[in-house]
């Protein structure tokens, strides 16, 4: 296995972008971040980290469906962003062993919403298409568990 790269080796040092978010999470998963600006991530991971769906071996969707979502959510890079939505299109069911890349772009920019168009590829390869929906997190509207006083 590759050693993870730290974020601060593949920014560039012109505008130097330190990731702010979702960090236990980037932290915790085995992507590379190639690339970080403020409209622009880049990703990449092994499809062997990926898990099979069965004997068949092609990668379960859930798996390249988090390294989209994890990939809206570095790109956003701003702390209580959260997503409400995704769009989503599997061009290709994925079974190869080789690198996954995963292009992020902000398309709408504003304070209280981004929406970021997702891009996967293996070998160049055009496999998945998405646009994720991200909101800035109201504390007043957020749901809170209150467990029985006993």
């Amino acid at each position: 296995m590759e050693e993870k790269t730290t974020v601060e080796e593949n920014i560039d040092t012109d505008g130097i972008i330190e990731l702010q978010s979702h960090l236990n999470i980037y932290h915790s998963l085995d992507y590379n971040l190639l690339k970080l600006d403020k409209k622009y991530a880049t990703l990449e991971v092994s499809s062997d980290r990926y898990k099979k769906v069965d004997s068949s071996e092609y990668i379960w969707s859930g798996d390249i469906v988090e390294g989209a979502m994890l990939a809206s959510q570095l790109v956003v890079n701003e702390k209580d962003f959260f997503i409400i939505s995704l769009s989503l299109d599997l061009l290709n069911p994925i079974k190869e062993s080789a690198k996954i890349v995963y292009d992020a772009m902000i398309e709408i920019d504003t304070p209280i919403k981004k929406i970021v168009k997702v891009d996967a590829k293996i070998n160049d390869i055009l496999f998945f298409q998405g646009r994720v929906s991200l909101v800035k997190l109201d504390e007043s509207k957020t749901i809170d568990i209150i467990k029985d006083k006993e």
